[in-house]
């Protein structure tokens, strides 16, 4: 949350500072839980869409931006050091639990359909994806990015077998905001 956070308030102040803190927050996401990389996606959508129209290699060459990527690095290897010491180990454990938790192909109709079930109810399920379809159809560039975010833990946690609110728990306050 807290980095979805500092990623909008670059729509009022896009300096350095807003980059790095929505990059380190970004990374000590990723360090807690390894699908709090969807944080990064909240970064990317906000420079993206706070610059609007225009040249894309420019936009895609903005030293704010990587100053941005650079500092997604900076909090994960501060929260998790062990993970770059022993890269080899990491990034095999991290395959084990995708493929231990993955689900054969896209499910996301049945995911909604259990986590509304199970954990949202059908009443705030459906205001929650009313607010989401809602905030595609916006013209509001920080709600879009909140629509990016949204859709971004989606896909991904549609990729798991079974709906569990230790997927997308990250996501409830974009949730409740859209």
């Amino acid at each position: 949350s807290a980095s979805v956070y500092a990623s909008l308030r670059i729509f009022q102040q896009d300096g350095f500072r807003q980059y790095a803190a929505a990059g380190l927050l970004a990374g000590l996401a990723l360090a807690t839980k390894f699908n709090g990389i969807i944080a990064a996606v909240t970064l990317l959508a906000a420079h993206f869409l706070k610059q609007g129209t225009g040249n894309f290699y420019r936009r895609c060459a903005s030293k704010k931006m990587w100053a941005g990527i650079a500092a997604i690095f900076i909090g994960h290897f501060v929260a998790c050091p062990f993970f770059y010491f022993d890269l080899n180990t990491a990034l095999s454990e991290v395959a084990e639990l995708k493929a231990f938790h993955a689900a054969t192909g896209l499910t996301l109709f049945t995911y909604l359909q259990g986590f509304i079930k199970e954990y949202w109810g059908i009443p705030l399920g459906a205001v929650c994806l009313l607010g989401f379809l809602r905030s595609a159809a916006t013209r509001s560039r920080e709600r879009l990015t909140l629509f990016v975010t949204a859709a971004a833990v989606l896909l991904f946690a549609a990729q798991y077998k079974y709906a569990e609110a230790k997927y997308i728990v990250y996501s409830f306050p974009v949730f409740a905001v859209l």
